[in-house]
């Protein structure tokens, strides 16, 4: 299936949640988790911040390189794949929300991640990403510490690429992501 650059991913989060809460017990000795917490990354990343901002279940966010809004990727990105003019983007946008039934300007993690606290949240964001840029993550920080409960981190890893800091920071991403 297309990718729908985490509008209808966000469905597959609430599906786990709702199964982690109700579905079958895979580890019935374990009983049901006390907390959910999540971790995405990327799209998976975008993903997680819109389910997260519907699902109070879901207690800690750990988000690595989201964007903070879909549409200025799209309208970067769409001329340089279709190999035509940026005058097409717009329906070539409008093309796809019908196709595939979805919202783009919906698509605006920021927009909602505010909902989240006083749930923390941990985002981790590529200094060298050059797919996000590193100022969405900054974006999204500021929008997520608009509530006064909320709980905000931020970390910038040196060098990393969109999705890439684990594979750049090695063990001190997973030191920092247990220790969140």
């Amino acid at each position: 299936a297309p990718t729908t650059m985490g509008y209808f991913e966000a469905r597959d989060i609430l599906g786990a949640v709702d199964f982690l809460r109700t579905g079958p017990m895979p580890y019935p000795t374990l009983g049901r988790p006390k907390a959910i917490g999540a971790w995405g990354v990327s799209t998976g990343a975008d993903a997680l911040l819109l389910a997260a901002a519907q699902e109070p279940a879901l207690r800690a966010i750990v988000s690595d390189s989201a964007f903070a809004d879909v549409m200025p990727i799209l309208q970067r990105d769409i001329p340089q794949q279709a190999h035509l003019s940026r005058s097409f983007t717009p329906g070539i946008i409008e093309a796809e929300q019908i196709m595939y039934g979805m919202d783009y300007s919906a698509l605006k993690p920021v927009s909602v991640v505010a909902r989240i606290a006083p749930r923390p949240i941990f985002f981790i964001h590529g200094a060298a990403d050059t797919y996000v840029p590193l100022s969405d993550m900054a974006t999204l920080a500021q929008a997520a510490q608009k509530p006064t409960n909320a709980k905000v981190t931020t970390w910038s890893v040196a060098c990393a690429q969109d999705g890439q800091a684990y594979h750049t920071a090695g063990q001190d991403y997973v030191t920092r992501v247990v220790a969140f």
